[in-house]
Parts: C-alpha cells; structure tokens; sequence
C-alpha cells in the first residue's frame, strides 16, 4: 500500500470513528441538549435544570413552588404544604440565577395550578444576567426564558457541533448508558429531608469544629467569588419585571431574603465592609419594589429567630439546615394564611 493510501485510509478511519462518537452523543444525549425539544418524564438526564423541569412537569396538581439556588434546597416542600394547606414542590436547583428562576417560575405557571411563588432572594442571583449553557443549550428549557432574552438556536454555534465530538460529551453518555436512572418525581429537593428534620432531637449533620472550619471555607470562597461584585442593573430589571408580573397575573409572590451563618454575618460586616453595604442596598431595593407592587419582601437577612450558629441551624456558612428553614419560614408562612 502506498503512503498516499495509507494516509486516506488513517483519514477515513478518523472520520468514521469521530462519526460514530458524534451520533452516540446525539442519541444518548446526557444533557438533552441535541433533541429534547420537550420536557418529558421518559428520559432521565445529567442536566440538573432538566431535572428540575422534570420535578415541575411530575406536579400538574401543585399550587407553590420554591425558588432558589443550592440554599434552598434544605427546606421540605412536605413542611410547607402542612403550614400553608397548597401543594409544594421545591425547585431549588445548584447555582440558580435570575434565569434559572425566571424559566422555573414561567414553565410552572403554564403547567401547574400555580397560586404562590416562594422566592429564596440570593445576592449573587443578581450579579449576571447570562443564562447557563445547560438551559441555552436545551430547547425544552430554553423556551421559557424572558422575551427579552436571546434565543438563539445553539445549532448555529460552531461549538455546539463541536460538543458532539468531545471527550466530556462521550465521557457523560458513557456514565448516563452505564448509571441510567428512572426519573425522580418526589416533591423536589428537601423531600428526603422532612421526616428527619420533623424530629425533636435532629441535631444537625455536623460537629462544632467541622462547621466552623466549613463557616471559614465558605467565607473565602464567597468573599473571593459568588458576592464579590456589585450586581447587574439588567439582572434587576429582569428579576423585578418577572415578580411583578407573576403578581399581575394572580400568582403571590414571596421573596425571602435569606441569612448567612452569624459568623459568616459578622466577618462579612467586618472585613468587607463595600460588600456589606452591598447587601444593604440589595434589601433596600427590594423594600422599595414591594411598596410599587404586590410583591411581599421578608428580610431574614440579619438571622434566624433563635439561631445560635450551631450544626442545629447551619450546614456550612451559607446554608442552613431543613431545621433553620423551618424556623425561618415558619412565621412567614402562618402569616400568609
């Protein structure tokens, strides 16, 4: 064989091979971002914001629905169902933005008997207005994002075709083929949480010395990262717009400003003052939002009624315990009766 033909063959079985990986990362689609043009309870996915949709789509039935990042995902949507008398799911998802809550709040509202929003307010929710590639690149999701948005087709980016050739792609269908779930359709994050939590002697998850050394990590990494910067103008307005409008349209909003840890509260106050301040401005917006508005804004900001910054409370220095939910939501929600 010639050197020529031996270079086409190489070429051709390059080809062939980059093919075959292409169309197993189409079919298998871990992130349902090539052909989920639905949301569907059928197919089980690694993208957490599908998850979520899913969560949605499995609770025609639900009247409240929980927003908020990470933080939120301690509170027991069973807990506020038994306070409130409306069925609850709790869509809290890791890293919620503005337009991770914005879709979730759209999507239930078209496809639930929706009555109430409870909305975690996190201050870094507001720091950009970009939407992750997850929801961008996936048309079931994508669709409930704000007018105002850009909604472009990800298949005119160049990168979009290329994540069918890529080594994370093939490496996420190979777990999905290897790890396929049934899809979860419990009442959301929390869910597990609510007869552990529900007992009197729950103490917490963690030691004294294992939650202050967890209140310092999360300190650093949130004084040098999430509340870092000042908050997008546009993401205010995008998030002012969406409350206001759910309100119009007969839905109660209640936006919850949650706590950091006491320790986390007052090194923050102490050593980042610009932050702090920040913060303050943050609240104070809010005040003023729900003075225009039907809107109704709880500042929980300054701590939890009876928090004494033990495990009881606090997971870390920013997420409390379904416990601390409870004790935090509690006067909140007995009030909305």
């Amino acid at each position: 064989m010639s050197s020529l033909k031996a270079l086409y063959l190489l070429i051709a079985t390059i080809i062939l091979l980059l093919g075959g990986i292409a169309l197993f990362n189409y079919q298998t689609d871990p992130q349902c971002f090539y052909n989920c043009s639905e949301v569907s309870l059928k197919r089980s996915s690694l993208n957490i914001y599908y998850k979520t949709a899913q969560t949605i789509l499995a609770h025609p039935e639900a009247e409240q629905l929980i927003l908020g990042s990470s933080r939120a995902q301690t509170t027991p949507p069973q807990w506020v169902e038994q306070v409130t008398g409306l069925k609850t799911i709790n869509g809290a998802t890791e890293g919620a933005e503005v337009m991770t809550k914005i879709i979730f709040s759209n999507m239930a509202k078209e496809k639930t008997k929706l009555k109430r929003v409870i909305w975690f307010a996190d201050y870094f929710e507001l720091i950009s207005e970009n939407t992750d590639s997850r929801i961008k690149n996936t048309e079931a999701l994508r669709k409930y994002l704000p007018d105002t948005s850009a909604h472009e087709n990800p298949w005119l980016r160049a990168s979009h075709w290329q994540s069918l050739i890529d080594h994370n792609t093939f490496e996420a269908s190979l777990h999905h083929v290897k790890h396929k779930n049934s899809v979860a359709v419990n009442q959301g994050p929390g869910s597990e949480l609510y007869e552990r939590c529900m007992d009197p002697g729950f103490k917490g998850n963690e030691s004294v010395e294992g939650l202050s050394r967890e209140v310092q990590m999360l300190y650093q990494n949130y004084v040098n990262g999430p509340i870092k910067s000042a908050q997008s103008e546009n993401a205010w307005k995008l998030f002012a717009d969406q409350v206001r409008s759910l309100s119009d349209n007969g839905v109660e909003v209640v936006v919850v400003v949650i706590p950091y840890n006491p320790v986390f509260l007052a090194k923050l106050k102490a050593e980042h003052a610009e932050i702090y301040a920040r913060h303050e401005k943050w609240i104070q917006e809010l005040i003023e939002l729900s003075k225009n508005s039907k809107v109704k804004i709880v500042d929980a900001f300054q701590g939890i009624e009876g928090d004494d910054g033990s495990p009881k409370f606090w997971n870390d220095g920013v997420h409390f315990t379904c416990y601390g939910s409870m004790r935090m939501l509690e006067p909140v929600l007995k009030a909305l009766k």
